[in-house]
């Protein structure tokens, strides 16, 4: 039997609305505040690296608009906090020699790194590998190291605890196969497949789905290897690297990219006047592509179809332009269904139900008397205040005055 939110069954018994919606909302809160973290990281980590405020700010927003981040957040899966988890480690990890709590927090990221998926198992160690080498001081290396073992026994301990086998993570479909497929085909040949589904095919590839993550990369490595670069690069090859072995995340774009997306658009504030621009102009079209996800469910062209969503390189429906109209489509069957009646006694194992629905909070409000209109505008102030804290947190601080002032 599927658990719920605490919090959500409480406010569905408050506002007398099924638990099942009650919870969706609240779960959905983790996603955004992940997000922001991550944005937040990126910021730092710019910093860190020597960027202005200006430049700080466009990583940022980059990595929140620019990548399938805009989409992938707005469910509740495991990469977006994978995805933080691996920045605030990389954070971590550049502190100076004394600063032990900075420390601590990369290890104790790093084991909520494999915590939170264990297909990350490689990232942090990486991460501090890359970075022991440039600094030639082991450290780095050993913090990683002993907060991914830590968190790899937390989960061999849940999985023993929940399935009474320490090596079972949910059933034989989630174990990974590694060699040769099933067809004969070389083990090289399939690395060589998954890194092109994963970089360049159209209906999975970081080329289409996020390409100022690719061009923040070349910005990392745009000059002299630094720290900064080491553990970025590290981290994002460690996530790179497992992902290859099963490259279809069977959802918009690659999701089993999204936790190297924060460290590769650090990047993005090294790129100098003209990569600038072309960062800009990237992001205004990648969340152009992906506005009609704002609104609808991409899952929706699997429901209309009947079918799965298109591999990776099939041609002939390419779901950058097959969910524009499934958007029109799942906006015409909210704008004919009251929020009120569907809520009532609805199942929520119903999947139809999900697709007659803005896919906005805001929508559902007249279902316990709230107008949606009241709704959409706390949501764009929340917006609005988002995007102001982002911008004071990556202005430069004036120093603070220490002499006295003469009498």
């Amino acid at each position: 039997m599927p658990t719920r939110p605490a919090l959500g069954q409480l406010l569905g018994a408050l506002l007398g609305l099924p638990g099942a919606y009650a919870s969706a909302a609240t779960a959905m809160v983790l996603p955004a505040l992940v997000t922001a973290a991550s944005a937040t990281l990126i910021a730092a980590l710019a910093r860190e690296r020597g960027a202005g405020s200006r430049d700080a700010l466009l990583a940022a927003l980059a990595f929140v608009f620019g990548t399938e981040l805009l989409t992938i957040s707005r469910t509740l899966f495991a990469e977006p906090l994978g995805a933080a988890c691996l920045a605030l480690c990389a954070w971590g990890l550049l502190a100076p020699p004394g600063d032990r709590r900075r420390h601590a927090l990369a290890a104790l990221a790093a084991a909520l790194v494999v915590m939170t998926k264990p297909q990350l198992l490689f990232a942090a160690p990486l991460a501090g590998l890359a970075l022991a080498l440039v600094d030639r001081r082991v450290r780095p290396a050993i913090l990683a190291l002993a907060g991914t073992f830590a968190g790899s026994l937390a989960v061999l301990g849940y999985n023993w605890y929940r399935f009474g086998d320490p090596t079972d993570f949910g059933g034989s479909s989630r174990k990974l196969y590694v060699g040769g497929s099933p067809d004969g085909s070389s083990p090289i040949v399939e690395l060589l497949d998954g890194a092109a589904q994963l970089l360049v095919s159209p209906n999975h590839g970081l080329l289409v789905f996020g390409p100022v993550a690719l061009l923040g990369l070349v910005g990392l490595m745009r000059r002299p290897l630094d720290r900064v670069a080491a553990v970025c690069l590290g981290g994002a090859l460690g996530v790179f690297g497992f992902a290859l072995f099963e490259p279809n995340g069977n959802f918009w774009g690659t999701r089993y990219l999204v936790p190297l997306l924060p460290l590769a658009c650090v990047g993005v504030a090294a790129l100098g006047r003209r990569g600038r621009w072309v960062a800009i102009m990237l992001v205004v079209a990648t969340a152009v592509s992906q506005a009609p996800n704002l609104v609808s469910y991409p899952e929706r062209l699997r429901f209309e179809t009947g079918a799965p969503l298109p591999q990776a390189w099939d041609v002939g429906r390419l779901t950058v332009v097959d969910v524009w109209p499934s958007a029109l489509h799942q906006l015409r069957a909210a704008s004919r269904t009251d929020p009120a009646s569907l809520v009532k006694g609805a199942d929520p194992a119903v999947t139809d139900e999900f697709f007659r629905v803005v896919a906005q909070w805001w929508w559902m409000l007249p279902a316990v008397g709230i107008p949606a209109i009241l709704g959409a505008g706390v949501s764009l102030l929340v917006l609005v205040a988002g995007g102001w804290l982002v911008v004071q947190s990556v202005r430069p601080r004036a120093p603070v005055a220490t002499g006295a002032r003469s009498g």
